[in-house]
């Protein structure tokens, strides 16, 4: 690994501190394998994204603003999100065979699945470099991380369309619940100029269409009409059409049945658990909590026992050309 490469330190990050509230994850009622969604749609075109401006629900938001939702949240963030098991141990039988694994998280947080990669992957076997460009939840990577008692990584800020790593020396790159916030084509590119020949890019996702499904997508006002940023299967083939070096493998979809009360739920949404609440006004977020408040009460009988599915998809991509 490169000795230039900014390393947070566990100093820096303990000087953020939390605002006392722990949101622990809903009851997990059940995992099992997911049937491809049928309401999959075509590619969709971002207006503005080349240009740095998303137009999400006709409110024009910039990268920065999104950056400071994250910068805001950092010190809790690993408390707000629940942290997939299935994708980490598809990851792990995908690469049993690797004697040893150099390899980067890209879009990596406060680090929920890094520290899940080393206790599926073991520290010793494993070296990982996490990336991400906001560096307040580097920061609260580092600290994370080293509680858990690893200490084979850096943790590097960056973009992801100008990832500093090694040309042909990565045997995986992983993202887990980020490509939403990259540019797709530049990302790919990145990627195949970091994989050895036989490496393996796993990108962690949900499509739109798996987003309508959940719990906010049903219940909470204008929460798809906010989140245009996720892709579909489609979007995905579209950008490998453009970069020869690299083709899909397989696709994985995940299906975990959830069960948790409706103050959880409406405590998850307050703190912005997902960046798409961030785009929403105050006003209209205060409007569209209240909207999703008796969503709930008049489609489920039991507010402390709401139960719903949430879907993820895992795709597979690897270098052209033999291993």
């Amino acid at each position: 690994m490169r000795d230039d490469w900014p390393l947070f330190s566990s100093k820096k990050a303990g000087q953020h501190g939390s605002d006392g509230t722990r949101s622990m994850p809903p009851r997990e009622i059940s995992r099992e394998p997911a049937a491809e969604g049928t309401d999959s749609m075509a590619p969709v075109r971002h207006p503005g994204r080349e240009a740095g401006v998303w137009d999400i629900g006709g409110l024009l938001s910039s990268p920065l603003e999104v950056h400071r939702h994250f910068s805001r949240i950092a010190c809790k963030y690993k408390d707000l999100r629940s942290t997939d098991l299935p994708p980490i141990q598809f990851i792990r039988e995908k690469l049993v065979d690797r004697e040893f694994i150099q390899a980067a998280d890209v879009g990596c947080g406060a680090g929920r699945y890094v520290v899940e990669l080393f206790h599926h992957m073991g520290s010793r076997r494993l070296s990982l470099i996490c990336i991400d460009s906001n560096v307040e939840m580097l920061a609260e990577l580092a600290v994370n991380v080293e509680r858990e008692g690893f200490e084979n990584f850096r943790a590097v800020q960056a973009r992801a369309r100008t990832l500093p790593l090694p040309s042909g020396a990565l045997d995986a790159i992983f993202t887990f619940n980020a490509v939403h916030h990259f540019h797709l084509p530049e990302f790919l590119k990145q990627c195949a100029l970091a994989l050895r020949k036989g490496g393996l890019l796993f990108i962690y996702t949900r499509f739109r269409s798996q987003n309508r499904r959940n719990i906010w997508g049903r219940f909470f006002p204008l929460f798809n009409e906010k989140e245009t940023r996720l892709f579909e299967l489609p979007d995905i083939h579209e950008a490998l059409d453009g970069i020869p070096e690299l083709r899909l493998r397989s696709v994985e979809y995940y299906r975990y049945r959830r069960e948790a009360p409706l103050d959880w739920l409406e405590n998850q949404a307050v703190q912005r658990h997902y960046s798409t609440f961030s785009l929403y006004r105050d006003g209209e977020f205060e409007d569209a909590l209240d909207g999703f408040r008796k969503n709930i009460v008049q489609h489920f009988e039991d507010v402390n026992s709401i139960r719903w599915n949430d879907e993820n998809v895992m795709m597979v991509i690897q270098p052209t050309g033999p291993a």
